[in-house]
């Protein structure tokens, strides 16, 4: 018996799905990305209001000591 089998080029929808898998691949860590940046700027949004209000509390202590 002989081996007859050869390599099978890929046809042409199976490298659009390929195509198709890499685009929607790239689409997700894009919008994660998109989503971690958004939380980073919500917890810094949130880092500085609680920074201005801990400066407030110290400002309002030390006038009661006065």
């Amino acid at each position: 018996m002989s081996d007859d089998r050869r390599p099978v080029k890929p046809t042409v929808d199976a490298k659009e799905n390929q195509d198709a898998s890499k685009t929607q691949a790239e689409q997700a860590r894009a919008d994660t990305t998109e989503e971690e940046e958004e939380e980073q700027r919500e917890l810094r949004e949130k880092a500085a209001e609680a920074e201005a209000l801990r400066a407030q509390l110290d400002k309002g202590e030390e006038e009661k000591k006065k």
